[in-house]
């Protein structure tokens, strides 16, 4: 079963400046930043038992070629995304947008 995803503003902000910074570095990098996010978040809405929980009903997935993580949280019909962040930031940023 495949559930909706809404990705919460912070996220959404998280990713657009994700993929400006890698845009910013190398021309098509930031393409290649949301390309693997999408792939994600597709592995994320198709199977999110798959992603290890990481506390509070929440879980994570990481992707493969950038240092990120999706922090979100799987209902039965519904996944909300709540952070898109680098994995140098502190583990916890997530719990302020729950």
């Amino acid at each position: 079963m495949t559930r909706r995803l809404i990705i919460g503003p912070d996220a959404q902000r998280d990713i657009e400046e994700a993929a400006f910074h890698y845009e910013s570095q190398r021309p098509e990098l930031g393409d290649r930043f949301l390309n693997e996010f999408d792939q994600l978040l597709e592995r994320i809405s198709s199977n999110p038992l798959q992603f290890p929980g990481v506390g509070r009903g929440v879980q994570r997935g990481l992707f493969h070629r950038f240092p990120y993580a999706v922090y979100f949280i799987a209902a039965r019909e519904i996944i909300t995304v709540l952070a898109c962040l680098h994995q140098h930031r502190h583990p916890d940023t997530w719990k302020q947008r729950k």
